[in-house]
């Protein structure tokens, strides 16, 4: 068992150097345009979740609705990732009317 789980640690810890130079799986270079995007996000990504909490522990409280309150969490979640791709698709519109107008 033990000579297993050595030999799995030397091979992961390989592939990760492997992959770390050629910048490839979680080492992956990002463009320009995605760090911006990122940048935006990451921006509106706290006050949207605080104002989320909030709303969570004002309805629960306040109504003592904790049996029903929960659904805001998936609901919440569904509505970042709309946002986080509406950021991200504005972004790049942005980005590339930038580019041919430049050009």
């Amino acid at each position: 068992m033990a000579l297993g789980v050595g030999l799995i640690l030397q091979a992961s810890m390989r592939r990760s150097a492997l992959d770390r130079l050629l910048g490839q799986g979680d080492f992956s270079l990002v463009s320009e345009e995605q760090e911006k995007s990122n940048s935006m996000i990451s921006r509106v990504a706290g006050p949207y979740w605080l104002l989320m909490v909030a709303a969570f522990l004002i309805w629960s409280f306040g109504w003592n609705a904790w049996h029903i309150s929960w659904i805001l969490w998936p609901v919440a979640g569904i509505l970042f990732a709309f946002i986080a791709t509406l950021i991200h698709s504005i972004r790049n519109t942005s980005d590339s009317q930038a580019a041919q107008e430049g050009s």
